[in-house]
């Protein structure tokens, strides 16, 4: 409901004193927002009443401004409650409005009037208006009349509802004034003889003549808010009623104003009485009563209506559909599910005689085969119609459940006459095969057993055991088709469910224990751990993922697998923790199953516990473990360092503090020291294996407890077996491999300071390659010895395999150093030495000594001589290389070269020492004493270069000589002066080496001293013998010191 009015008529003090129950605290009123800002909302129990400002009924002030919120307030109510936006209108005029004249009347009223019609074409609706005269207590005598009543009475409406259907004008108010005018007569002298105060009794006298002489007034704001007119439809007036919310005012006295006027007397102003207290008088049932309860009078909007009518139209309209299409719905699925049936009888029907066949066809141990059986299987699952979707079974009779029942026990029934046969036969075969192989049979006998009823069914063992493990023994394939595995596994798990079983062979249950036995019962059990689901299902610890980015680069196998390649699963920390310690217990005890599944016919102690057995599985399990990580770090090597690029690439990262090599290291500790927890603290050291210790024996709980089955067989030892849970003797294997990168016993990190080798090494090794020359800048560097022993010698301080890694590391880096150097010294001696001195020297005496072409001295000079091309390369290539101190010269330790290429170096040095004394040569200093002169000789006359010895075969003194003499004509003559006296005989040598020439012509020997030659020359039957000492044991006479060298064509 909205009540409009002009200001100041007492709407909101109505509303506050009409008792009605106002949830929200009126001290706080709810404003409205949007464009109804100054309207105050009040929430009844039984209705909302919004109370607009008076300006949006006069406009006055700002016009536009109240004429905006007006109607943008009809506007939200229009929008937010469109089928009916209102239930009616309460206009509310105060009494003392009555009294301002006709002309003041009828402009109230004229403004009201328009705003109900604007109201009524914004919102499209016909109202019932409820004037309501407030401030009735301002009527003369108003108060005195009705003072007295009690609550309940002032509660009453005082005024008159209009019928329906009448038609309210000037007359119609007249006489429902008088009415009550009336009804006040009637109850005058009851009043009167109540009141006992003069001046109180006088009021009461003259209040229905105050009510009467409203009439006229009433009457012009009525016509003016509610006549007729044939231009615009009037409001519906549903009712005109009087109201006082508070007492206050001087009261109007209309009738002394009326006598006054009429004498031309001016009017006389009353004095407000004081009033005692503020009561409200014909409010609240008024609301209540009257307005509350007719709050479906007006009409609805037609468009709204109109809407509504449509839409309860379509929904009648939709359910009409609905019930037809339901019906259809039912019938189709009712059809559908009977052609379902219908077909599945007629499949089953033609399935019958072939599987008759194929059942009747026996199950050959000699030649197994599956094929037939398969193909029947799949001819089974084949024929299978489809059930009804599940749309169908909601709207209708279904008989989806009935046809997969069906279709079931169809499967079930091909499985069991058809599949099973040949599975056992395939099975038998396969174990006849195998029948010497234990670890075969062991799982091949459990299957067989449970299989044929002898041993109660593991379904999820015989499964697992059935795909992983017969198809590689098995004579023929099981699995020949894309679905024989799945119907294999269905018919075992049917196998389960079902007591009828094959029979088996007792012959071959026999035998096969046998071979079962030869395995004891710890080897068994442990075998049977490994192949636990659980303990199966850990994934594989592959290094790929732990190496890093460059781990594949850094890394390479032995045996060439990939780094993809790991460790099993059951080897990790995380299949010892998480499946091995969880399972151990239940492989113990189902020991002793496995004894009764193989009708105790092997011959273990039955006095074993379960926790001692559990103790040797583990110790298996634990030699294993180390076994299969022992055997991945020996398989594992770092990389070759194939070149200078790689070399440095690869040690950058292995000097790094997240190098693949720390990785891969950190992930193996990870793996091997089963003893650590990740819920101790990291710095809580000797509490945290107290802790392990508790945790993998919690897992445990029921350790050391008889299974129920294997307790008769396997009873307890007592706590005198204890069993290691706890991984220690794998922590404690490696433990030095910790070692490399944790603390350990106080200890720092062993591979720290390799690492520290390594960064040296690599920091080098990123200077020379960056060097454009970078063979030059090793070669400058003299080589790597150093760094690359750096690291070798603290290789050696690491644990095996680790010492090997990184001693491989420091040989590759060494042989890469090695050949830079060795490509680079080739490259010089090649280019600037090796072509002059084949040119020089090959085929040319004395290095050739049947040559007879003389090697040029200048040649042999250059060549050898000091600072010459050989002494220098020596001095300013080789000499870091070589330790020159030993006899023959070697190869520095990490150099080791060609000892052939080294010696010919070698043999240089010799030649230069020899025949370059003093640095200038070649020279031979030596001494020659005649011993002796043929007879037919008188005088031999010696002339070397110009030095001259003569012999008249007498004394004589050793004479120094050298070569080439002083003359360095490079001739020779031995002049033989015959005793007959003839002509002198001549025996001549020319050229560089013509002294060489002249002793190899003649008898040249050794003797004793190896410094001391015999010669005897001659010629012609004339000759002389002469003693050469050589200035030194090394000399050049014997030719050895030429034919030891050659021009190494490489270092």
């Amino acid at each position: 409901y909205v009540i409009v009015g002009p200001p100041a008529t007492g709407k909101t003090t109505a509303l506050r004193q009409s008792g009605l129950n106002f949830p929200i605290d009126l001290t706080d009123d709810l404003q409205g927002v949007g464009g109804t800002r100054n309207c105050d909302w009040f929430f009844s129990e039984n209705a909302v009443l919004i109370d607009t400002a008076g300006r949006y009924v006069q406009q006055e002030s700002q016009p536009d401004v109240d004429a905006t919120e007006w109607l943008g307030f009809l506007d939200l109510l229009k929008k937010h409650r469109g089928r009916r936006a209102l239930n009616g209108v309460i206009v509310a005029l105060s009494i003392d409005a009555l009294s301002e004249g006709d002309e003041a009347i009828k402009a109230h009223g004229r403004k009201i009037r328009r705003r109900l019609a604007e109201l009524n074409d914004r919102l499209e609706i016909r109202l019932p208006v409820y004037l309501m005269l407030t401030k009735a207590d301002l009527i003369k005598g108003f108060e005195a009349f009705f003072g007295g009543l009690s609550t309940t009475a002032r509660e009453q409406v005082w005024g008159t509802t209009f019928p329906l259907d009448a038609r309210v004008n000037a007359g119609t108010i007249q006489t429902e004034l008088a009415r009550l005018a009336a009804e006040l007569e009637r109850r005058l002298v009851p009043r009167l003889e109540d009141e006992d105060k003069l001046g109180q009794r006088a009021e009461i006298f003259r209040f229905p003549a105050q009510l009467a002489s409203l009439s006229e007034p009433i009457q012009v704001l009525v016509e003016a808010m509610f006549g007729e007119s044939r231009y615009e439809e009037a409001a519906w007036l549903r009712g005109l009623y009087l109201t006082s919310a508070t007492q206050e005012g001087a009261p109007i006295d209309r009738l002394t104003a009326a006598l006054s006027s009429s004498f031309g007397l001016p009017p006389r102003r009353a004095m407000a009485a004081a009033r005692v207290e503020k009561r409200s008088f014909f409010l609240r049932n008024l609301l209540t009563e009257v307005i509350f309860k007719e709050a479906g009078l007006g009409t609805f909007d037609p468009l709204a209506q109109r809407r509504r009518a449509w839409i309860w139209r379509g929904a009648a309209a939709a359910c009409a559909l609905a019930a037809l299409l339901a019906g259809g719905l039912f019938t189709w699925s009712y059809l559908d599910n009977r052609n379902a049936i219908t077909e599945q009888a007629g499949q089953f029907e033609a399935l019958q005689q072939p599987l008759t066949d194929v059942a009747a066809m026996p199950a050959a141990v000699e030649q197994p085969t599956m094929d037939g059986a398969l193909a029947a299987m799949d001819a089974v699952a084949a024929a299978r119609t489809a059930p009804p979707d599940a749309v169908h079974n909601l709207l209708g009779p279904t008989a989806s459940a009935e046809l997969v029942r069906a279709q079931t026990d169809t499967y079930d029934h091909a499985l069991r006459n058809v599949l099973e046969p040949h599975m056992v036969a395939l099975l038998e075969a396969t174990m006849w095969r195998q029948i010497r192989d234990p670890d075969f049979m062991l799982g091949a006998l459990k299957t067989y057993r449970m299989m044929t009823g002898l041993s109660q069914m593991d379904t999820d063992f015989v499964q697992n055991w059935w795909v992983n493990s017969l198809p590689q023994f098995a004579p023929a394939p099981p699995f020949p088709t894309a679905d024989a595995e799945e119907h294999q596994l269905a018919a075992i798990r049917r196998m389960a469910v079902d007591d009828s079983y094959i029979a088996p062979d007792k012959e071959l249950v026999a035998e096969a224990l046998k071979t079962v036995c030869t395995i004891s019962l710890p080897e068994r059990a442990y075998k049977q751990l490994l192949a636990d689901p659980e303990v199966a299902a850990v994934k594989e610890w592959v290094p790929a993922n732990f190496a890093g980015p460059n781990g594949a680069k850094v890394f390479a196998r032995r045996s060439d697998k990939t780094l993809r390649v790991g460790v099993p699963g059951p080897y990790t920390y995380a299949g010892f923790h998480d499946a091995v310690l969880d399972r151990v217990e239940d492989v113990a005890g189902q020991a002793a199953l496995d004894r009764a599944v193989f009708a105790g016919g092997c011959s273990e102690n039955s006095e074993t516990s379960v926790s001692a057995l559990s103790e040797d599985i583990l110790k298996l399990y634990y030699d294993d473990y180390i076994a299969q990580w022992d055997s991945f770090l020996r398989d594992m090597r770092l990389a070759p360092l194939t070149d200078l690029n790689v070399a440095s690439e690869n040690l950058k990262d292995l000097s790094s503090a997240d190098s693949a090599l720390k990785r891969l290291l950190t992930a193996v500790v990870q793996e091997t020291d089963l003893t650590r927890s990740d819920d101790a603290a990291a710095d809580d050291k000797s509490g945290g294996a107290a802790k392990t210790g508790s945790k993998l024996l919690s897992k445990l709980g029921k350790l050391g407890k008889v299974v129920k089955t294997g307790a008769k067989l396997l009873p307890r030892a007592g706590s005198a077996d204890q069993v290691d849970m706890t991984g220690s003797l794998v922590a404690e294997h490696f433990k030095p491999l910790k070692g490399t990168i944790a603390q350990v016993d106080g200890q720092p990190p062993a591979l720290d300071a390799a690492v520290v080798a390594l960064t040296a090494l690599s920091n080098v090794l990123q200077t020379v390659t960056a060097n454009p020359d970078p063979q030059d800048a090793i070669k400058k560097q003299g080589g790597l010895a150093e760094l690359t022993g750096a690291v070798a010698r603290q290789a050696q301080i690491l644990p095996s395999p680790i010492n090997d890694w990184l001693g491989g590391i420091a040989g590759d880096t060494s042989g890469l150093s090695q050949k830079a150097v060795t490509n680079e010294l080739n490259a010089i001696w090649r280019a600037d030495i090796l072509p002059f001195c084949q040119a020089a020297l090959n085929n040319r005496y004395p290095f050739s000594p049947e040559s007879a072409v003389d090697v040029n001295v200048r040649d042999f000079q250059r060549l050898f001589g000091p600072t010459g091309l050989i002494d220098a390369f020596t001095n300013d290539h080789l000499i870091n290389y070589v330790d020159t101190a030993s006899e023959p010269w070697k190869w520095r330790a990490d150099f080791g070269l060609d000892p052939a290429a080294l010696a010919a170096f070698e043999q240089a040095r010799h030649i230069r020492d020899d025949l370059f004394p003093g640095g200038t040569g070649p020279v031979m200093n030596f001494t020659l004493e005649p011993k002796d002169l043929s007879p037919n000789v008188a005088r031999v006359t010696l002339n070397l270069d110009g030095q001259n010895l003569v012999y008249y075969n007498n004394a004589t003194r050793p004479q120094p000589m050298t070569w080439p003499g002083k003359d360095g004509t490079g001739v020779i003559s031995l002049a033989f002066q015959p005793v007959d006296g003839s002509p002198e005989v001549m025996l001549n040598e020319t050229g560089s080496w013509a002294w060489l020439r002249m002793l190899r012509g003649g008898r040249f020997n050794a003797t004793k001293l190896t410094d001391v030659y015999s010669l005897r020359l001659g010629t012609k039957g004339m000759w002389a013998d002469f003693e050469l000492k050589a200035a030194s044991v090394e000399n050049p006479y014997t030719l050895e010191m030429f034919k030891k060298f050659t021009c190494p064509p490489q270092i």
